[in-house]
């Protein structure tokens, strides 16, 4: 049962917004991240991207679209949000942990591994985790009963 009341409240509005904004900077940033590494790879230049960020970047611009589109359903009230928005942060979670495990392979193929190969590996897991608890909140977020319970059929 929907209300049909477009209220929303002041934190619904702000994580939305937060995710507009979000969703448009990896998406620029990751199809950077893709093109990189076909032009390196074209025209074979190492770069420091590898195949898992590639990987990872065709995940994060199809969660960013995903994502977008849930924006663009959440700031109308309109039911297809809860999907969009678990599926775009499963894309963003699942890009997390290939990121965090192509920063455990480049420091495993190091030949010399140094404290600031160290420091940036950990830096960058950390980051990656908050990342995830993130998009997990988000997740839960829109799929809740009383956020749905305000949609609009």
């Amino acid at each position: 049962m929907a209300k049909h009341d477009d209220v929303r409240s002041a934190p619904t509005t702000l994580l939305i917004i937060i995710l507009f904004i979000v969703s448009i900077g990896y998406f620029a940033y990751s199809g950077y991240g893709i093109v990189n590494y076909m032009l390196s790879q074209t025209f074979s230049v190492v770069t420091d991207y590898s195949m898992l960020n590639f990987i990872s970047g065709i995940i994060t611009v199809l969660a960013s679209i995903v994502v977008f589109i849930g924006c663009i359903y959440a700031w109308r009230l309109k039911s297809p949000v809860s999907n969009l928005m678990i599926y775009g942060s499963l894309g963003f979670i699942l890009k997390n942990i290939l990121e965090v495990f192509d920063v455990v392979v480049k420091l495993v193929q190091l030949d010399v591994v140094t404290r600031y190969n160290i420091m940036y590996a950990s830096a960058e897991i950390g980051k990656n985790i908050f990342h995830t608890g993130f998009w997990i909140f988000v997740a839960l977020f829109f799929s809740v009963q009383s956020f749905r319970d305000n949609l609009i059929d």
